[in-house]
Protein backbone atom coordinates (compact mmCIF):
# COMPACT_ATOMS: atom_id res chain seq x y z
CA UNK A 1 0.00 0.00 0.00
CA UNK A 2 2.70 2.16 0.79
CA UNK A 3 5.47 1.65 -2.06
CA UNK A 4 3.94 4.11 -4.62
CA UNK A 5 3.81 7.08 -2.04
CA UNK A 6 7.35 6.52 -0.71
CA UNK A 7 8.31 6.07 -4.46
CA UNK A 8 5.78 9.49 -5.08
CA UNK A 9 8.04 11.44 -2.40
CA UNK A 10 11.32 10.36 -3.31
CA UNK A 11 10.88 11.49 -6.91
CA UNK A 12 9.47 14.89 -5.77
CA UNK A 13 12.55 15.34 -3.31
CA UNK A 14 14.67 14.30 -6.31
CA UNK A 15 13.23 16.84 -8.50
CA UNK A 16 13.60 19.54 -5.66
CA UNK A 17 17.45 19.27 -5.59
CA UNK A 18 17.75 18.93 -9.49
CA UNK A 19 16.05 21.85 -9.71
CA UNK A 20 17.69 23.82 -7.11
CA UNK A 21 20.99 24.37 -8.74
CA UNK A 22 19.12 25.71 -12.09
CA UNK A 23 17.04 28.06 -9.83
CA UNK A 24 20.45 30.40 -8.78
CA UNK A 25 20.85 30.59 -12.71
CA UNK A 26 17.90 31.38 -13.93
CA UNK A 27 15.69 33.29 -12.02
CA UNK A 28 13.29 29.96 -11.71
CA UNK A 29 11.80 28.83 -8.97
CA UNK A 30 9.96 25.31 -7.40
CA UNK A 31 6.69 26.03 -5.27
CA UNK A 32 7.01 23.50 -2.46
CA UNK A 33 3.91 21.89 -0.60
CA UNK A 34 2.47 19.13 0.88
CA UNK A 35 -1.12 18.13 0.07
CA UNK A 36 -3.43 15.22 0.76
CA UNK A 37 -4.67 12.56 -2.51
CA UNK A 38 -8.10 13.69 -1.23
CA UNK A 39 -6.77 17.45 -2.64
CA UNK A 40 -7.66 16.60 -6.17
CA UNK A 41 -7.45 20.17 -7.20
CA UNK A 42 -5.48 23.43 -6.41
CA UNK A 43 -7.87 26.37 -6.24
CA UNK A 44 -4.82 28.95 -7.90
CA UNK A 45 -1.39 29.18 -8.47
CA UNK A 46 0.94 29.12 -6.05
CA UNK A 47 2.42 32.77 -5.28
CA UNK A 48 5.73 33.84 -7.09
CA UNK A 49 8.27 35.45 -5.32
CA UNK A 50 9.06 39.01 -5.69
CA UNK A 51 11.52 40.66 -7.52
CA UNK A 52 14.19 42.77 -6.60
CA UNK A 53 16.63 45.72 -7.36
CA UNK A 54 19.97 45.06 -7.72
CA UNK A 55 22.38 47.56 -5.55
CA UNK A 56 25.64 48.30 -4.85
CA UNK A 57 27.30 50.97 -1.95
CA UNK A 58 30.81 52.05 -1.70
CA UNK A 59 32.20 54.62 0.53
CA UNK A 60 34.45 57.73 0.48
CA UNK A 61 37.41 58.16 2.89
CA UNK A 62 39.36 61.38 0.84
CA UNK A 63 37.94 63.21 -1.78
CA UNK A 64 38.66 62.33 -4.99
CA UNK A 65 41.36 63.99 -7.21
CA UNK A 66 40.25 64.89 -10.78
CA UNK A 67 41.74 62.21 -12.65
CA UNK A 68 39.67 59.64 -10.72
CA UNK A 69 35.95 58.64 -12.05
CA UNK A 70 33.58 55.55 -11.76
CA UNK A 71 31.56 54.07 -14.56
CA UNK A 72 27.70 52.85 -13.80
CA UNK A 73 25.60 50.73 -16.42
CA UNK A 74 21.78 50.51 -15.90
CA UNK A 75 19.69 47.67 -16.04
CA UNK A 76 18.72 48.68 -19.28
CA UNK A 77 22.15 49.01 -20.86
CA UNK A 78 23.06 52.89 -20.65
CA UNK A 79 26.65 53.85 -19.20
CA UNK A 80 27.36 57.17 -17.80
CA UNK A 81 30.79 58.04 -16.30
CA UNK A 82 30.81 60.21 -13.36
CA UNK A 83 33.94 62.77 -13.34
CA UNK A 84 35.09 65.37 -10.69
CA UNK A 85 35.55 68.50 -11.28
CA UNK A 86 36.41 71.85 -9.85
CA UNK A 87 35.81 74.25 -12.56
CA UNK A 88 34.06 77.33 -12.11
CA UNK A 89 30.66 77.19 -13.44
CA UNK A 90 30.51 73.38 -14.19
CA UNK A 91 27.26 72.36 -11.37
CA UNK A 92 26.43 68.61 -10.24
CA UNK A 93 25.33 66.50 -13.71
CA UNK A 94 26.84 68.76 -16.42
CA UNK A 95 27.72 66.66 -19.33
CA UNK A 96 31.55 66.83 -20.44
CA UNK A 97 32.32 66.90 -23.48
CA UNK A 98 35.27 64.20 -24.94
CA UNK A 99 38.33 66.34 -26.00
CA UNK A 100 41.64 65.89 -28.35
CA UNK A 101 44.53 68.55 -28.42
CA UNK A 102 47.89 68.15 -30.99
CA UNK A 103 50.18 70.92 -32.41
CA UNK A 104 51.68 70.89 -36.28
CA UNK A 105 55.49 71.72 -36.21
CA UNK A 106 55.78 71.00 -39.81
CA UNK A 107 53.76 70.30 -43.08
CA UNK A 108 52.71 67.03 -43.43
CA UNK A 109 54.04 64.32 -46.15
CA UNK A 110 51.34 63.52 -48.98
CA UNK A 111 48.93 60.93 -48.12
CA UNK A 112 49.37 61.35 -44.20
CA UNK A 113 45.77 60.64 -42.17
CA UNK A 114 43.90 60.75 -39.51
CA UNK A 115 41.07 59.19 -38.32
CA UNK A 116 38.56 60.00 -35.83
CA UNK A 117 35.01 58.85 -34.50
CA UNK A 118 32.35 60.60 -33.36
CA UNK A 119 30.04 59.91 -30.46
CA UNK A 120 27.66 58.20 -32.60
CA UNK A 121 30.40 56.31 -34.12
CA UNK A 122 30.88 58.13 -37.27
CA UNK A 123 33.96 57.53 -38.64
CA UNK A 124 36.12 59.40 -41.27
CA UNK A 125 39.46 59.83 -42.29
CA UNK A 126 41.51 62.90 -43.07
CA UNK A 127 43.69 62.64 -46.01
CA UNK A 128 46.60 65.33 -45.95
CA UNK A 129 46.39 66.11 -50.13
CA UNK A 130 48.33 68.89 -51.30
CA UNK A 131 46.91 68.61 -54.91
CA UNK A 132 43.43 68.19 -54.02
CA UNK A 133 41.27 70.97 -52.44
CA UNK A 134 39.78 70.87 -48.61
CA UNK A 135 36.74 69.07 -47.92
CA UNK A 136 36.99 67.07 -51.59
CA UNK A 137 36.12 63.29 -51.33
CA UNK A 138 38.67 60.59 -52.39
CA UNK A 139 37.50 57.03 -53.95
CA UNK A 140 37.29 55.13 -50.68
CA UNK A 141 35.06 57.82 -49.19
CA UNK A 142 38.02 59.75 -46.99
CA UNK A 143 38.43 63.41 -46.78
CA UNK A 144 40.84 65.70 -48.40
CA UNK A 145 42.66 68.63 -46.56
CA UNK A 146 45.62 70.50 -47.49
CA UNK A 147 48.17 73.04 -46.31
CA UNK A 148 51.19 75.25 -46.88
CA UNK A 149 52.31 75.72 -43.03
CA UNK A 150 51.80 74.29 -39.71
CA UNK A 151 49.16 77.14 -39.15
CA UNK A 152 47.72 76.56 -42.43
CA UNK A 153 47.73 72.70 -41.56
CA UNK A 154 45.51 72.84 -38.60
CA UNK A 155 42.93 75.43 -40.42
CA UNK A 156 42.14 73.29 -43.42
CA UNK A 157 41.70 69.92 -40.97
CA UNK A 158 39.56 71.74 -39.21
CA UNK A 159 37.67 72.56 -42.34
CA UNK A 160 37.36 69.59 -43.61
CA UNK A 161 36.18 68.29 -39.77
CA UNK A 162 33.66 70.80 -40.08
CA UNK A 163 32.39 70.26 -44.14
CA UNK A 164 29.69 68.56 -44.90
CA UNK A 165 31.71 65.77 -46.12
CA UNK A 166 33.68 65.62 -43.03
CA UNK A 167 31.98 65.18 -39.53
CA UNK A 168 29.60 68.11 -40.18
CA UNK A 169 28.86 69.46 -36.73
CA UNK A 170 29.81 66.20 -35.07
CA UNK A 171 32.93 67.38 -33.92
CA UNK A 172 34.02 71.12 -32.78
CA UNK A 173 36.90 72.41 -33.99
CA UNK A 174 39.54 74.93 -32.37
CA UNK A 175 42.82 76.18 -33.72
CA UNK A 176 45.47 78.95 -32.23
CA UNK A 177 46.44 80.23 -35.13
CA UNK A 178 50.06 78.52 -34.55
CA UNK A 179 49.59 75.21 -35.44
CA UNK A 180 48.11 73.77 -32.33
CA UNK A 181 44.41 72.25 -32.97
CA UNK A 182 41.83 70.76 -29.96
CA UNK A 183 38.68 68.99 -31.44
CA UNK A 184 35.85 68.30 -29.00
CA UNK A 185 32.94 65.98 -29.07
CA UNK A 186 29.72 67.99 -29.36
CA UNK A 187 28.35 65.29 -27.54
CA UNK A 188 28.88 65.31 -24.00
CA UNK A 189 29.30 61.84 -21.97
CA UNK A 190 31.82 58.98 -22.08
CA UNK A 191 30.70 57.42 -25.30
CA UNK A 192 32.60 59.91 -27.32
CA UNK A 193 35.95 58.79 -25.79
CA UNK A 194 36.32 56.98 -29.14
CA UNK A 195 39.65 55.62 -30.39
CA UNK A 196 42.03 57.71 -32.77
CA UNK A 197 44.44 56.15 -35.45
CA UNK A 198 47.31 58.02 -37.29
CA UNK A 199 49.45 56.85 -40.63
CA UNK A 200 52.84 56.17 -40.05
CA UNK A 201 54.54 59.45 -40.40
CA UNK A 202 51.75 61.44 -39.11
CA UNK A 203 53.74 61.93 -35.75
CA UNK A 204 56.84 63.25 -37.42
CA UNK A 205 55.03 66.06 -37.85
CA UNK A 206 53.54 66.99 -35.03
CA UNK A 207 54.52 67.90 -30.98
CA UNK A 208 52.60 67.09 -28.88
CA UNK A 209 51.30 64.19 -30.63
CA UNK A 210 47.55 63.09 -31.32
CA UNK A 211 46.44 60.27 -28.65
CA UNK A 212 45.36 57.12 -28.95
CA UNK A 213 41.72 58.28 -27.76
CA UNK A 214 39.39 61.27 -26.90
CA UNK A 215 39.03 61.84 -23.21
CA UNK A 216 37.28 63.77 -20.40
CA UNK A 217 33.78 62.80 -21.60
CA UNK A 218 31.29 62.45 -18.49
CA UNK A 219 29.22 63.48 -16.27
CA UNK A 220 30.54 65.71 -13.82
CA UNK A 221 30.18 66.10 -10.12
CA UNK A 222 31.81 68.80 -7.87
CA UNK A 223 34.84 67.42 -6.20
CA UNK A 224 34.00 68.90 -2.66
CA UNK A 225 36.02 69.41 0.00
CA UNK A 226 34.94 66.81 2.32
CA UNK A 227 33.96 63.06 1.91
CA UNK A 228 30.36 63.86 2.66
CA UNK A 229 30.81 66.96 0.60
CA UNK A 230 31.93 64.96 -2.61
CA UNK A 231 29.03 61.70 -1.63
CA UNK A 232 26.19 63.94 -1.95
CA UNK A 233 27.74 65.63 -5.27
CA UNK A 234 27.88 62.01 -7.06
CA UNK A 235 24.38 61.06 -5.60
CA UNK A 236 23.32 63.78 -7.40
CA UNK A 237 25.04 63.64 -10.85
CA UNK A 238 23.82 60.15 -11.24
CA UNK A 239 20.52 61.42 -9.88
CA UNK A 240 20.07 64.36 -12.75
CA UNK A 241 18.92 64.52 -15.99
CA UNK A 242 22.23 63.74 -17.62
CA UNK A 243 22.84 61.08 -15.43
CA UNK A 244 21.03 57.87 -14.99
CA UNK A 245 17.75 59.87 -13.91
CA UNK A 246 15.06 57.22 -13.77
CA UNK A 247 17.15 54.54 -14.38
CA UNK A 248 19.28 54.03 -11.21
CA UNK A 249 18.35 55.85 -7.94
CA UNK A 250 21.86 57.06 -5.59
CA UNK A 251 21.32 58.49 -2.00
CA UNK A 252 24.22 58.94 0.64
CA UNK A 253 24.55 58.78 4.61
CA UNK A 254 27.23 60.75 5.24
CA UNK A 255 30.32 59.61 3.04
CA UNK A 256 28.71 56.61 2.33
CA UNK A 257 26.89 56.00 -1.38
CA UNK A 258 24.40 53.49 -2.69
CA UNK A 259 23.19 52.71 -5.57
CA UNK A 260 19.61 51.09 -6.89
CA UNK A 261 18.94 50.19 -10.06
CA UNK A 262 15.12 50.75 -10.60
CA UNK A 263 14.55 48.34 -12.74
CA UNK A 264 14.22 45.08 -10.64
CA UNK A 265 15.54 41.98 -11.86
CA UNK A 266 19.03 40.09 -12.53
CA UNK A 267 19.50 42.65 -15.70
CA UNK A 268 20.49 45.13 -13.12
CA UNK A 269 23.22 43.33 -12.09
CA UNK A 270 25.92 45.07 -14.33
CA UNK A 271 29.46 45.94 -14.25
CA UNK A 272 30.69 48.89 -12.10
CA UNK A 273 34.31 50.13 -13.52
CA UNK A 274 36.58 52.67 -12.05
CA UNK A 275 39.86 54.37 -12.80
CA UNK A 276 43.02 52.57 -11.28
CA UNK A 277 43.51 54.65 -7.89
CA UNK A 278 39.93 55.27 -7.43
CA UNK A 279 39.59 52.87 -4.44
CA UNK A 280 42.77 54.50 -2.83
CA UNK A 281 40.25 56.93 -2.12
CA UNK A 282 37.79 54.74 -0.46
CA UNK A 283 36.88 53.04 3.19
CA UNK A 284 34.89 49.97 1.31
CA UNK A 285 35.28 49.96 -1.92
CA UNK A 286 32.87 49.86 -5.07
CA UNK A 287 31.98 46.34 -6.02
CA UNK A 288 32.80 44.89 -9.36
CA UNK A 289 29.26 44.48 -10.10
CA UNK A 290 25.56 45.38 -8.85
CA UNK A 291 24.60 42.73 -7.17
CA UNK A 292 20.75 41.38 -5.36
CA UNK A 293 18.92 41.82 -8.94
CA UNK A 294 16.35 38.95 -8.93
CA UNK A 295 12.99 38.10 -11.30
CA UNK A 296 11.59 37.93 -13.25
CA UNK A 297 10.32 34.66 -12.13
CA UNK A 298 8.79 31.77 -14.23
CA UNK A 299 7.35 28.80 -12.52
CA UNK A 300 9.13 25.48 -12.91
CA UNK A 301 6.97 22.99 -11.15
CA UNK A 302 4.59 22.46 -8.61
CA UNK A 303 5.85 19.69 -6.47
CA UNK A 304 3.52 18.37 -4.47
CA UNK A 305 4.41 16.05 -1.31
CA UNK A 306 1.08 13.50 -0.88
CA UNK A 307 0.27 12.13 2.50
CA UNK A 308 -1.68 8.93 3.37
CA UNK A 309 -5.53 9.51 4.74
CA UNK A 310 -8.28 7.45 6.23
CA UNK A 311 -10.31 8.36 2.64
CA UNK A 312 -7.38 8.24 0.19
CA UNK A 313 -6.45 4.34 -0.16
CA UNK A 314 -3.71 3.49 -2.50
CA UNK A 315 -4.81 0.41 -5.00
CA UNK A 316 -2.57 -2.12 -6.99
CA UNK A 317 -3.96 -4.20 -9.72
CA UNK A 318 -2.94 -6.92 -12.49
CA UNK A 319 -5.00 -6.19 -15.38
CA UNK A 320 -3.16 -9.06 -17.59
CA UNK A 321 -6.72 -10.36 -17.96
CA UNK A 322 -8.10 -7.46 -19.97
CA UNK A 323 -5.13 -8.27 -22.80
CA UNK A 324 -6.80 -9.66 -25.64
CA UNK A 325 -3.83 -9.07 -28.56
CA UNK A 326 -6.09 -5.90 -30.17
CA UNK A 327 -7.12 -4.20 -26.69
CA UNK A 328 -5.37 -0.60 -26.02
CA UNK A 329 -8.22 0.76 -23.67
CA UNK A 330 -7.66 -0.91 -19.59
CA UNK A 331 -10.08 -0.37 -17.16
CA UNK A 332 -9.44 -0.25 -13.20
CA UNK A 333 -11.59 -1.73 -10.83
CA UNK A 334 -12.26 1.76 -8.68
CA UNK A 335 -12.55 5.74 -9.82
CA UNK A 336 -8.56 7.02 -9.42
CA UNK A 337 -7.18 10.49 -8.47
CA UNK A 338 -6.28 12.43 -11.92
CA UNK A 339 -2.76 12.52 -12.38
CA UNK A 340 -1.87 9.46 -9.84
CA UNK A 341 -2.24 6.72 -12.41
CA UNK A 342 1.01 4.23 -12.32
CA UNK A 343 0.84 1.76 -15.05
CA UNK A 344 3.42 -1.13 -15.65
CA UNK A 345 3.77 -3.01 -18.83
CA UNK A 346 5.70 -6.19 -18.33
CA UNK A 347 7.57 -4.33 -15.14
CA UNK A 348 8.95 -1.34 -17.29
CA UNK A 349 6.64 2.11 -16.53
CA UNK A 350 4.84 3.87 -18.91
CA UNK A 351 4.99 7.90 -19.18
CA UNK A 352 1.97 9.83 -19.16
CA UNK A 353 1.68 11.24 -21.89
CA UNK A 354 3.89 9.69 -24.03
CA UNK A 355 2.85 5.95 -23.77
CA UNK A 356 -0.58 6.02 -21.91
CA UNK A 357 -3.09 8.19 -21.14
CA UNK A 358 -5.71 8.68 -18.56
CA UNK A 359 -9.24 8.79 -20.62
CA UNK A 360 -11.72 8.66 -17.76
CA UNK A 361 -11.54 8.32 -13.83
CA UNK A 362 -11.70 4.50 -14.10
CA UNK A 363 -10.15 4.18 -18.24
CA UNK A 364 -6.70 4.65 -19.69
CA UNK A 365 -5.27 4.08 -22.94
CA UNK A 366 -1.91 2.85 -24.15
CA UNK A 367 -0.08 4.05 -26.96
CA UNK A 368 0.47 0.64 -28.15
CA UNK A 369 -1.28 -2.83 -28.21
CA UNK A 370 0.13 -5.30 -26.23
CA UNK A 371 0.28 -8.61 -27.00
CA UNK A 372 -1.13 -11.70 -25.15
CA UNK A 373 1.32 -13.12 -23.08
CA UNK A 374 2.10 -9.45 -21.89
CA UNK A 375 0.76 -8.35 -18.98
CA UNK A 376 0.15 -5.16 -17.22
CA UNK A 377 -0.27 -3.67 -13.39
CA UNK A 378 -1.35 -0.36 -12.56
CA UNK A 379 -1.24 1.56 -8.61
CA UNK A 380 -3.12 4.67 -8.64
CA UNK A 381 -5.12 6.52 -5.39
CA UNK A 382 -8.77 5.63 -5.42
CA UNK A 383 -11.15 8.98 -5.28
Amino acid sequence: MYSSIYRNIFEAIMRKYINRARIQDTNQYVFWSTYGFSDTTISSAPAQPSPTSATATFTLSSVLPLTEYISLISSDGTTKKYIPTTTAGISNGHSLQSTISFTFISVLSQQQSISLISSDNTIKKYIYNNFSTTGNVGSAGDVYFTGSSVADCAAQLKIAIEHTNGHNGKLVVAVDGSGGITITQQTGNSTGDTLISVSSSFNNSTNPNPPSSFSGGGIAFIAGSTTSEAASNISAAVNSANGHQSKITASNTGSQVTLTQNTTGHSGNKNITTSTNFNNYCSVNPPSAFSGGTGPFTLIEHVVIARQSSDNISKKENLTSQINGSATVFTTSKSYVPGSLVVYWNGLRQINPTTFSETTSTTFTLSDTPEIGSYIEVEYHQQ
